[in-house]
């Protein structure tokens, strides 16, 4: 997996909702990202920033209300659970996972899981 610097600064003024641990994104993501996107947003990981920023902002994409209910649940102090963002760029989706303990969020195609 392609590790992504999570210390960019925040690009949204307001705080972070939860913190995303390490961040990494499947081979599969880096190799389309690189074929399909202008060289601006492949740079740098910009694209992924960018959905990162949403992710941790409480920006879940495409996640129907029922299945954001348990993402609402794990930011409450105390509670576990993962953080799951699903995002549909063209005709793909990709998803944004936060695990339970946030030490790690992953970028992946949902054939990668």
């Amino acid at each position: 997996m392609e590790q992504l610097d999570s210390a960019a600064p925040a690009a949204c003024d307001t705080p972070s909702l939860f913190d995303l641990g390490r961040v990494s994104m499947t081979a599969t993501v880096d190799y389309r990202a690189k074929e399909h996107l202008p060289a601006q947003l492949y740079e740098n990981s910009l694209y992924a920033q960018i959905l990162l920023e949403a992710h941790r902002h409480g920006i879940w994409g495409d996640i129907p209300p029922e299945d954001a209910k348990p993402n609402q649940l794990a930011l409450k102090p105390g509670e576990e659970g993962r953080i799951m963002s699903s995002y549909k760029i063209g005709d793909q989706k990709i998803w944004v996972v936060t695990e339970w303990d946030r030490s790690l969020t992953t970028l992946l195609f949902p054939e990668d899981y």
